[in-house]
């Protein structure tokens, strides 16, 4: 049973803003069906006034009521291709959707007067979904009253479920190709436990809606007697595009993580039973053969997926993040070939994955059982800690410590993350995810430490733990440069902080620096001479542009080493990096003192950024051309630019399907555009703007969902507070609406230019937030 997260009177509220999201649509209500209305209406009212969200019972109170409070509420877009039918299947949950129709919606009917819910109704929209009468739509504001609520936290209102999907085919897909999965459940005994096979059906068909898998239906989940095959088809395109894989087998792995770990924690889990699990691409009618094959030959000990050459191929063109084994296993097929198959032993699962609940569920979600937790967990009880009875139970299983330790980083539970992380580098040093995971781990523990000489020894720490990585195993993506580019870019930063708010810690640092003896002594108002000061600061200066000098280098690597050339994270830390370093260097008052409190933001004020974009988008190829100063792209070249950002930044989007960075990634797209596009454009700032109200959306929704997951992952993996997030995002929101203003007068001929000078990198930059941790609630 879900637990909602708000009050009752929230919820009462949100139900009623949920079937009125706007005046509009109440308004449309009262015109379009005066019958319903004229008996509905009253009975809204007085639900308003009896729990007092109006003074008094009249229509101009509730209107007024609905033009204050409709956009406050949390409004969520829906899921690609979601249906009616998923609508249906999402609500009735295990009851049959009879029983959810007399239990939840009738009761709801009758008490605002609206028509009797049939189930004949709701069978026929799920066949033809075309809410073109009265009788439907009023059963839509049924669904929406439900839905807000008891379900809040979805954020899907009347006018939403008026968007949603008919249950046809979808036409983007190719139902003839694309990947095809197969769990297989390995016996040594003969003996597979009863309802094994139809738990991980079930499991497969819930991971799909919880990760938003809506286009594939219970039809493409098929079975035998100890295998269960998934069919995901491929988008539509030209014959030969690796491209079109991309969602399909992000989607794939996706699934395959949430089972390998939903498995280990599952009753059916037991010695002499091994889930085993194959993925073939490419033609649906070939793929049988080879997952045949490949199940028939034994996979080694540690690899939880197979998958064929073109698969491996497919996902690193899509940056579709895996580990793959430093070797193919060759088996022979039916016809005597050969094919090399590829092994994964791990996944890049910290930012790319989503939670698994059965594993938040072992957590603590408050204080006080926190402590007991953190009791447990030292000493080993796994009498008393579930948690590490499953980690005991499952020692060699890196998939599932690995979840653990994630979903610990998630609440702040840092130490506790590192203390999983031992467990499975004790058994395999040179793991290239837990020790990048540790290295995060180490950073966010140093973020949060108020004084700079505690801080070090933790930066300190994340640093040795990326040179260990980079010089002793094997490395094959751009994940750990860029983890040890952001730690290099932290440090630069709170060194630049330091320096330009505090003469005094900045003497005690360069002395520190230097290895003098008188570091030990006290800092006295004598030693915060300008002189002093002046040497101190030029030390500390030279030490932000090195560690920046650092993180460049490590992003360029992790441009060099991925499949693109580009990398999902590399290439936009490098537009940053490159831009911020000339700005230090070009700019004379950049590491000046802060005279006065509240001027601390740095801006460019040489026009630095946007000259770095036209070099980057020329190296790229994204534009043949650099303006020169003072022009600027034509309208064709412009067109092209952006197709070529929203191409790389689509690719970055559909890698990731962890909650807590995918909210991030709108705000860090829309505020990276806003401080390198050449010229801003009214179009452009709206789009901008819809991108904000989406990760607001989301990340409300998030902070409400039942996972108990209230944090969200930045774009330097720090992990903070949702509320910290969406004050960042009103604030950029406050900025940009300033801004759109400005461009819409110009398209009038009413304004010239605005001053480009604000960047958010910049003001991110010279400014610092310090959370306490770990996070509850």
């Amino acid at each position: 049973m879900e637990i909602l997260s708000q009050p009752v009177c929230f919820d009462d509220k949100n139900a009623l803003l949920s079937v009125f999201p706007s005046s509009e649509t109440l308004l449309h209500f009262i015109r379009n069906d005066r019958d319903v209305a004229e008996k509905a209406l009253p009975e809204f009212i007085r639900f308003a006034w009896e729990r007092g969200f109006i003074a008094a019972k009249t229509e101009k109170a509730f209107t007024d009521f609905i033009e204050k409070e409709a956009g406050k509420v949390v409004a969520a877009s829906l899921p690609e291709g979601f249906s009616f039918n998923d609508l249906i299947d999402r609500i009735s949950e295990n009851q049959s959707v009879n029983s959810f129709i007399e239990s939840e919606l009738r009761p709801i009917a009758r008490e605002f007067h609206l028509p009797e819910v049939q189930a004949s109704m709701i069978s026929r929209l799920r066949q033809n979904f075309n809410p073109n009468t009265r009788g439907k739509l009023n059963l839509m504001r049924v669904l929406a009253f439900w839905i807000g609520g008891n379900r809040s936290y979805w954020g899907w209102n009347y006018h939403t479920l008026l968007q949603l999907k008919d249950t046809v085919i979808h036409e983007e897909t190719d139902r003839n190709e694309g990947v095809r999965l197969a769990f297989q459940m390995e016996i040594r005994d003969d003996i597979l436990g009863q309802g094994t096979i139809e738990w991980l059906k079930n499991e497969l068909y819930q991971s799909m809606k919880e990760l938003d898998i809506f286009y594939i239906d219970r039809k493409q989940i098929l079975s035998s007697a100890t295998t269960v095959f998934v069919s995901i088809p491929k988008m539509k395109g030209c014959a030969g595009d690796m491209t079109l894989y991309a969602t399909a087998l992000r989607n794939a792995v996706a699934l395959a993580h949430q089972i390998s770990v939903r498995w280990s924690l599952s009753e059916h889990s037991r010695p002499g039973t091994r889930l085993r699990i194959a993925m073939a691409a490419g033609a649906f009618a070939d793929s049988d053969i080879i997952l045949q094959a490949m199940m028939k030959a034994g996979m080694p000990e540690g690899d939880v997926i197979w998958m064929t050459p073109f698969v491996r191929m497919c996902a690193n063109l899509a940056e579709i993040k895996i580990v793959f084994n430093d070797q193919p296993k060759e088996i022979r097929l039916y016809d005597g070939e050969t094919l090399p198959v590829w092994g994964a032993g791990c996944l890049w699962s910290h930012i790319y994955y989503d939670f698994v609940p059965a594993v938040l569920k072992l957590l603590p979600a408050d204080s006080e059982s926190y402590e007991t937790f953190r009791k447990t967990l030292y000493f080993g009880d796994a009498k008393n800690n579930r948690t590490v009875a499953f980690v005991h139970r499952h020692v060699q299983n890196t998939m599932l410590i690995l979840e653990i330790a994630k979903s610990c980083l998630a609440r702040g539970m840092f130490h506790e993350a590192d203390y999983f992380m031992s467990v499975i580098l004790a058994n395999k040093p040179f793991h290239v995810v837990a020790r990048t995971l540790r290295m995060i781990v180490r950073l966010n523990i140093a973020l949060a430490q108020p004084d700079f000489s505690v801080a070090l020894i933790s930066f300190r720490e994340a640093v040795n733990e990326g040179r260990f990585i980079i010089e002793h195993c094997r490395v094959e993506d751009e994940e750990v440069f860029c983890e040890l580019g952001q730690i290099h870019f932290c440090i630069a930063k709170r060194l630049y902080n330091i320096l330009r708010k505090d003469k005094r810690e900045t003497v005690r640092i360069a002395r520190e620096g230097t290895g003098a003896e008188a570091v030990s002594e006290p800092i006295t108002d004598a030693d915060r001479t300008d002189t002093l000061y002046e040497n101190s600061r030029k030390t500390l200066r030279k030490q932000v542009m090195e560690h920046l000098k650092k993180a460049q280098e490590c992003f360029e690597n992790g441009r060099t080493i991925s499949p693109s050339g580009m990398g999902n994270r590399s290439l936009h830390w490098s537009f940053r990096i490159r831009a911020l370093q000339r700005v230090l260097a070009t700019d004379s008052q950049a590491f000046g003192f802060i005279q006065e409190p509240g001027k601390t933001v740095l801006t460019d004020r040489f026009d630095i950024f946007r000259q770095t974009a036209k070099e980057m988008f020329s190296v790229l190829g994204w534009a043949k051309n650099i303006p020169e100063n003072g022009s600027e792209y034509s309208e064709t070249e412009e067109s092209e630019l952006f197709n070529h950002i929203f191409r790389v930044f689509g690719m970055y989007d559909n890698a990731v399907l962890l909650k807590t960075y995918s909210v991030n990634i709108k705000y860090a797209t829309t505020i990276l555009l806003f401080d390198f596009t050449p010229k801003l454009t009214a179009l452009q700032l709206e789009l901008m703007l819809s991108w904000l109200k989406q990760a607001r959306n989301d990340a409300r929704k998030l902070n409400s969902s039942e996972l108990g997951i209230h944090t969200i992952v930045t774009c330097f993996s720090q992990v903070q507070p949702i509320r910290c997030f969406l004050n960042r995002v009103s604030e950029a929101a406050r900025i940009i609406e300033a801004e759109n203003d400005n461009a819409l007068k110009r398209d009038k001929g009413l304004g010239s230019e605005s001053d480009r000078s604000f960047k958010f990198f910049l003001s991110n930059f010279s400014e610092e937030e310090r959370i306490d941790y770990p996070f509850f609630g």
